[in-house]
C-alpha cells in the first residue's frame, strides 16, 4: 500500500511535471516503466516517513529499494491573533530533510484542523496561509519517532495577497489557462498561486 511516485527531473520552480505512479504489493515490491532520463523516486505511505532517491536510467532495468521509517503525525488548528479558527488555510511543515523532499503539506477543514502525517522525527516548522492571513513566524515542534502529536495552534495574522491575469503578448483580452505564479522576495521568502489560471488568466 505504499506509493512510488516517480518525477522527471526538471528545473522548474513552479512544479507541473509529469509524474507516473504505482502502489507496492502485498510483499512491498513495485514495478514502474520508465524511459531513458533522470527521475526522482518518492516512496510514501500514511505511516510512515516519506523518502526520495534520485536514479539515472539508460536503457537497463534498475532495482530501488526504500527503507522507511515509521512517521510521526502534528494535528491541530489554525486560528487568528484573537482566536478565531481558518478554515481553507494551507499549512507547510518543514525540516532541513523535507525540504530536500519537497516538504508536507496539509489544508485546515471548515473549523480550522489539519493533520499532517508521514513527518520525520526532529524540530518541524509550521506555517499557515490563507486568503487575508498568514503565518509571520513558523510555530516550531518538537517530534519524536512516530510521535503522534495533538492540540498544536498555529496561529496567523493578517496578510496582502496579489492578483491579476495572465494574458498573451499583445492580447490582453486573451487569458491564458494552466499558468501556476509565484513571487519571490530577496529574504528567501516566496509564494506560488494554489491553483492554476483559469480560462480568463486570473490568479491570487
Amino acid at each position: 500500500g505504499a506509493r512510488v511516485t516517480a518525477t522527471k527531473s526538471s528545473m522548474s520552480p513552479f512544479g507541473g511535471r509529469a509524474e507516473l505512479v504505482t502502489v507496492t504489493g502485498p510483499d512491498g515490491k513495485y514495478l514502474l516503466n520508465l524511459g531513458d532520463g533522470e527521475y526522482t523516486l518518492t516512496a510514501t505511505h500514511e505511516d510512515y516517513t516519506r523518502l526520495s532517491k534520485h536514479v539515472e536510467l539508460h536503457g537497463l532495468p534498475v532495482a530501488i529499494d526504500f527503507t522507511l521509517a515509521p512517521g510521526a503525525a502534528i494535528r491541530g488548528i489554525v486560528v487568528t491573533r484573537d482566536g478565531k479558527p481558518v478554515p481553507d488555510a494551507r499549512i507547510t511543515a518543514e525540516t532541513g530533510r523535507l525540504m530536500r523532499d519537497g516538504g508536507a503539506a496539509a489544508r485546515s477543514d471548515d473549523k480550522g484542523g489539519f493533520a499532517l502525517t508521514s513527518l520525520p522525527s526532529g524540530a518541524i516548522k509550521l506555517s499557515a496561509a490563507a486568503k487575508g492571513y498568514a503565518s509571520a513566524a513558523p510555530t516550531v515542534v518538537e517530534l519524536g519517532v512516530g510521535e503522534q502529536l495533538e492540540g498544536v495552534r498555529i496561529v496567523v495574522d493578517r496578510a496582502y495577497s496579489i492578483s491579476g491575469r495572465v494574458v498573451r503578448a499583445g492580447k490582453t483580452d486573451q487569458g491564458i489557462a494552466g499558468i501556476l505564479v509565484g513571487c519571490f522576495s530577496m529574504q528567501g521568502s516566496f509564494g506560488i498561486s494554489d491553483d492554476p489560471t483559469e480560462d480568463t488568466g486570473e490568479f491570487a
